[in-house]
């Protein structure tokens, strides 16, 4: 909670809201895709769907990926 009052959460909130609007602009281009959050203020947190691909399949996909990257990561910083 120290770090985040000492970065303030105002800045905290528009990194956040910088992201995810990035990651919904990138969403919303690929063909297939609907984004569902909408409304005036959103959150960090971005949901979709996709008319072809069950979200089961593309949670699993995404989750592989990520532990890809996190095994990447380690490797590089020389961490067990």
């Amino acid at each position: 909670m120290r770090y985040a009052m000492a970065i303030g959460l105002d800045v905290i909130e528009q990194r956040i809201t910088h992201l995810s609007t990035r990651r919904r602009d990138v969403l919303a281009t690929i063909p297939g895709i609907t984004v569902s959050d909408k409304g005036a203020r959103r959150s960090g947190i971005v949901t979709f769907t996709h008319d072809r691909v069950p979200a089961t399949q593309i949670q699993t996909e995404l989750r592989r990926r990520i532990d890809q990257m996190a095994a990447a990561l380690i490797e590089i910083v020389g961490g067990s």
